[in-house]
């Protein structure tokens, strides 16, 4: 099984501390994501229960190479998504969509997302280039947390997002990556 959902032996134990009610479905974590592009500390996660919003715990992730499991390999073919692949795209993409509008222009061009993807590929635990790549990192953290992956799968997925990111992009200024979801159903698959 690609993505398997078991939560990251690292912050097993102090996430049940915060949460005691919590069943252990990794899928219920949630991550606040900050919605105005003022900056943040990426590494400080304020984590939640799905559901139940009222209690929050802050968690520190200091790397994201660090929460690399196994040795799974990936090729994602260029027009090839399948429903595996949901858990990994769907949480960046998503909240990157409903991100967008409360962002300036700038923020949301077609470069700025190859930038993104294209450092998170090659050095995961790099210097923040921004707003977006730090809320993207965060929302790669919380999939590290929640989903066993290898630094080949992560990579592989990032190449992925990249590559559409790319194919969008038709100048310097355009702002088609995001605004094409209006057009494709990937965001409707939950």
């Amino acid at each position: 099984m690609l993505f398997e959902p078991v939560l990251h032996e690292s912050v097993a134990d102090e996430l049940r501390t915060a949460f005691p009610n919590w069943d252990g479905d990794t899928r219920k974590l949630d991550i606040r994501v900050p919605l105005s592009a003022q900056p943040f500390e990426r590494t400080r996660l304020i984590v939640s229960i799905k559901g139940d919003e009222s209690k929050t715990h802050e968690l520190v992730v200091v790397s994201l190479r660090a929460l690399f499991r196994g040795e799974g390999q990936l090729v994602i073919d260029r027009t090839d998504f399948k429903d595996e692949y949901i858990p990994f795209f769907v949480p960046i993409e998503q909240t990157l969509v409903e991100i967008m509008d409360e962002l300036p222009r700038e923020c949301i061009a077609d470069d700025k997302f190859v930038e993104t993807y294209s450092a998170m590929r090659r050095r995961p635990d790099g210097k923040s280039l921004g707003y977006i790549h730090d809320v993207v990192w965060q929302l790669a953290a919380r999939f590290l947390i929640a989903y066993v992956c290898s630094q080949n799968e992560f990579e592989a997925c990032f190449r992925r997002l990249e590559q559409s990111a790319r194919t969008w992009r038709v100048s310097p200024t355009s702002m088609n990556y995001l605004n094409s979801f209006e057009r494709r159903d990937l965001i409707t698959l939950t």
